[in-house]
């Protein structure tokens, strides 16, 4: 189980504007640094080679800035970001946070939607039935479980997505952020679960603007800058 990042980078392409317009934009110590290749084309460096390797019984948390990189890294650590340079090596059944609904289906029942999210990770029979119970017994639901996405409320969407994300035991958990979900009755149990799976999977990364927090639940800690990464506490 470990992730490896050796000089990684991550460049977005922005086409044609105005580089008078670009430095007004981009001055300071948010966003990455802006360069122009061969072709005359003009990119952000949103990552800038950036070195890590973590390990069982890490927890990463990586703060800075609005606009400094933190959401960045975490998309290209769940494959949703391609690399412009560099290499990255991941070992472990990852679990991410980012979008909680992504691959949902609003026609299809909420029960078949957690089947169809067990079929794509390729889970047993078995381990179907386990996640099943696990999130209709967590989510509180009951009978909508039979209903289609679409006639629920946000909340109940809500219930449901956090509830399948933790019915898995994850080897490697991504966080952007610390999660605050649910009404008023449901927040209670959803942060005690979220705090759990965080200590229990084998390697979790958490990105936050907030240190105070990252110190209180991490024991590997960085800070991101203009998308450069700096070691701040182990």
């Amino acid at each position: 189980m470990h992730i490896i990042a050796k000089n990684l980078s991550l460049d977005y392409p922005l086409g044609s504007v105005k580089k008078s317009l670009l430095g007004k934009i981009f001055s300071g110590n948010v966003g990455g640094k802006i360069f122009t290749d061969e072709t005359e084309n003009t990119y952000i460096r949103a990552l800038d080679s950036i070195s890590f390797e973590f390990h069982p019984g890490d927890r990463v948390g990586i703060y800075g800035n609005n606009g400094s990189g933190k959401t960045t890294l975490l998309k290209v650590l769940a494959g949703i970001y391609p690399l412009s340079e560099g290499t990255l090596e991941m070992e472990g059944c990852v679990s991410s946070f980012l979008s909680m609904n992504l691959g949902m289906d609003p026609d299809l029942t909420g029960l078949e939607n957690i089947i169809f999210r067990t079929r794509l990770l390729g889970m047993s029979q078995k381990q179907t039935e386990t996640v099943i119970d696990c999130a209709a017994n967590f989510s509180e639901l009951g009978e909508y479980l039979d209903l289609p996405l679409r006639t629920y409320s946000n909340g109940m969407l809500t219930r449901l997505s956090f509830s399948l994300v933790t019915a898995f035991d994850p080897e490697i958990l991504l966080m952007d952020e610390w999660l605050s979900v649910g009404d008023e009755s449901f927040q209670e149990k959803a942060q005690i679960k979220l705090e759990e799976i965080f200590h229990s999977s084998s390697i979790s990364v958490i990105v936050s603007h907030n240190p105070n927090m990252i110190k209180r639940l991490c024991n590997k800690i960085f800070k991101i800058e203009v998308g450069q990464l700096s070691i701040v506490d182990e």
